[in-house]
C-alpha cells in the first residue's frame, strides 16, 4: 500500500530554503497587482507623478523578482485591459503611448537588465502598433535570460479573440503546442496560479491566449505593490497542498465529511462585498 506524501507544516514551509520552496511553485503565473494609484495617494505622491512612476519601477520589479527566485519562470502583467480602455477615447494616442513610455523608459530597463530578466510583449492584435515598444524591449533587455516578464496587451475581449483566432486559422498549426510555439516563439508552460487583486473575477483580458490551465486563483486586497515573501509563500502552500484535493477514488471522501459537518452546513459565500466609497471589498461576515 502506497504511504500518503508527507505535507510540510506552514510554518516550516514559511522557513524552508527557497529550493525546496521552488520545486512545488508553478512555472508560469499571472500577477496582476492593482490599486496603485489609491497606494500612491496614502503615501502622499499624486497619481502619474514623476515620484509615482520611479516607485512604480522599483515596485512592480521587486515584487516580480520575489516571484521568480522562488521557482517560478514566467510572469504575465496585464499591462492594459479592457477597463484601462474604457478611461480613455483613443487608444492608440492615449492609453498606448502611455505604455510605450512607462515599460521603454530606460530606468526601468536597466532594473530588468540588473536582475538578468528577459521582458517581452505577449502576443496581441496590436503586434504593429506596438512594434516599437516590443523591439526596445528585445534589444534592451537580455536574450537568454532564465526568467521572462511578459506583459500582456488586451484593451478589448474581441482582441483577444482576434489573437487566438489567427493562430487557430495557420495551417502549420495542428495542436495547441504547436500553437504555443507559433504564438510565443517558444513553448511556454501553462499558467497554473492567479495573483490578482481586488474583485474575484475571471476574463480573458487576464489570461494570455493557449496558456490558461486548471489555475488557482489568490486575490489580494492590500493595494500597491505590497506582495511580501511570507504572503507568497503563503500562497504557494495552499497551491500545493491545500488545494490539491483531487483523488480518483472517492469512496471515503464524502464519509470524511461527517468530521466538519458543521463547518459545511455553514453559509458562505466566497466573493460577496461591500462598497467602501467607490470602491469594492469583501464582506467576510
Amino acid at each position: 500500500m502506497s504511504m500518503a506524501p508527507l505535507i510540510p507544516t506552514q510554518d516550516e514551509f514559511l522557513a524552508a530554503p527557497l529550493e525546496t520552496v521552488a520545486a512545488v511553485a508553478p512555472r508560469s503565473i499571472v500577477y496582476a497587482p492593482g490599486g496603485t494609484r489609491r497606494s500612491a495617494m496614502f503615501a502622499g505622491v499624486e497619481p502619474w507623478s514623476a515620484e509615482y512612476v520611479r516607485l512604480g519601477y522599483e515596485g512592480i520589479t521587486k515584487c516580480i523578482d520575489l516571484i521568480f527566485r522562488h521557482g517560478v519562470k514566467h510572469v504575465f502583467t496585464p499591462a492594459i485591459m479592457a477597463g484601462h480602455a474604457r478611461e480613455v477615447g483613443a487608444i492608440e494616442q492615449e492609453l498606448f503611448k502611455t505604455m510605450s513610455s512607462f515599460f521603454a523608459d530606460p530606468r526601468l530597463l536597466a532594473l530588468v537588465r540588473g536582475y538578468g530578466w528577459r521582458m517581452r510583449i505577449a502576443p496581441s492584435a496590436y503586434a504593429d502598433v506596438l512594434g516599437p515598444v516590443t523591439e526596445s524591449l528585445e534589444r534592451d533587455t537580455v536574450s537568454d535570460g532564465k526568467h521572462t516578464w511578459w506583459l500582456t496587451v488586451t484593451p478589448s475581449i474581441d482582441s483577444w479573440w482576434s489573437t487566438f483566432i489567427k493562430v487557430a486559422k495557420s495551417e502549420e498549426v495542428h495542436s495547441r503546442a504547436e500553437a504555443i510555439v507559433a504564438l510565443y516563439g517558444e513553448d511556454v508552460p501553462p499558467i497554473t496560479l492567479c495573483l490578482a487583486f481586488g474583485k474575484p473575477m475571471v476574463a480573458p483580458d487576464l489570461f494570455p491566449p493557449l496558456l490558461m490551465e486548471s489555475v488557482q486563483c489568490y486575490w489580494s486586497q492590500q493595494a500597491g505593490y505590497s506582495l511580501t515573501e511570507q504572503q507568497f509563500r503563503r500562497i504557494l502552500y495552499d497551491y500545493a497542498f491545500f488545494r490539491q484535493t483531487w483523488q480518483k477514488d472517492k469512496s471515503e471522501r464524502a464519509r470524511a465529511a461527517m468530521a466538519h459537518q458543521e463547518t459545511w452546513e455553514r453559509e458562505m459565500i466566497v466573493g460577496l462585498g461591500k462598497r467602501l466609497g467607490p470602491f469594492w471589498y469583501p464582506d467576510f461576515l
